[in-house]
């Protein structure tokens, strides 16, 4: 069994998706390797998925399949909300959150917040063709800092929508925004109204690999909102299903289903690649056993997720001393 989650061979990346079991990428190109302030950040080209983000060794996107994974974690947050006008992004460097956001004539404003700005240069450099001129709109507000203090520190007017579209919850980076504690501050900024979208992680793969995984980051959401709505996508280039989290003490998202869905596409002319109407209905169609699982699940507090990370990060540093590589 592997000890890291991930290996970087060359031109080969190989990720574990859990015990015994990996995922692997024979790239044909590199088209960036550069570590940051914050993560190693690669960008190769594949000859079926295209040009792929790799963040510390983990799959992020493919140009083949990542309008999947935007359209999805998105529009049905902005679609239930009647006037979606001020919008901020946890994460989301490679900007195809915002480009999908963008496409509303609502919006007056989005904070696109991500700590590595390094990240956000590599992405508008390599990979244009998902953010599309984006990060050039007027509309949008950059701020280059931990977006949990971000959030904390917000003194402005409430969010309509919050997207959390974070790294794996295995880092100081974002595992703090996956606390009970963050969602509380999360849902304090948000307007009476509001609407919280969430990346969730696999609902089949992440508990096995992840102290906070798909189950307790659902279970920690139910905890502080009053309705959530759960979905699960098969994203090709993540080689796994992936769970997304829609939360509100409103009752706009309640009401949210297929028809409404495909109706508010057409009056508000979003043009979308997979996403429908008919696709939420299906993705939103979690079986029961994943349900009683949820519920079995405890939230996820802020020291459990500190100590769960500092014991990861002594864990790496004794695999780099036994193997001799700066991973």
């Amino acid at each position: 069994m592997l000890t890291q989650d991930f290996l970087v061979l060359g031109r080969i990346s190989i990720e574990q998706l859990a015990p015994n079991y990996i995922h692997a990428y024979s790239f044909t190109k590199i088209l960036c390797i550069e570590r940051t302030e914050y993560q190693f950040v690669e960008v190769c080209e594949h000859p079926v998925f295209g040009k792929m983000l790799i963040l510390d060794g983990k799959p992020q996107l493919s140009t083949l399949d990542e309008h999947i994974y935007h359209e999805v974690l998105t529009h049905p947050a902005m679609l239930a909300h009647p006037n979606p006008r001020r919008i901020a992004i946890l994460g989301g460097g490679d900007g195809g959150i915002l480009r999908e956001v963008l496409k509303y004539d609502s919006v007056d404003e989005v904070y696109l917040v991500d700590i590595d700005r390094k990240v956000v240069d590599i992405c508008r450099r390599y990979l244009g063709e998902v953010s599309q001129g984006a990060f050039d709109d007027p509309r949008v507000k950059p701020v280059y800092m931990d977006a949990c203090r971000f959030i904390e520190e917000w003194d402005g007017k409430p969010f309509d929508i919050v997207i959390m579209d974070l790294t794996d919850p295995v880092s100081l980076i974002s595992a703090g925004l996956y606390t009970y504690e963050s969602f509380e501050t999360i849902s304090s900024k948000l307007s009476s109204e509001g609407i919280l979208s969430v990346q969730s992680e696999s609902p089949t793969f992440s508990k096995y690999i992840f102290q906070v995984h798909f189950y307790n980051i659902t279970a920690t959401i139910r905890s502080v909102f009053k309705h959530t709505i759960l979905a699960r996508e098969y994203i090709p280039c993540f080689g796994s299903d992936w769970g997304f989290t829609y939360a509100s003490h409103g009752e706009y998202l309640v009401r949210l289903n297929g028809e409404i869905i495909d109706e508010e596409l057409r009056k508000r002319k979003i043009p979308t690649r997979y996403f429908t109407g008919r696709v939420f209905e299906a993705i939103t169609r979690i079986p029961e056993a994943m349900i009683d699982e949820v519920k079995k699940s405890k939230p996820v507090y802020r020291g459990e997720a500190d100590k769960y990370i500092e014991e990861r990060r002594r864990k790496l540093e004794e695999l780099k001393s036994l193997i001799g590589i700066d991973i």
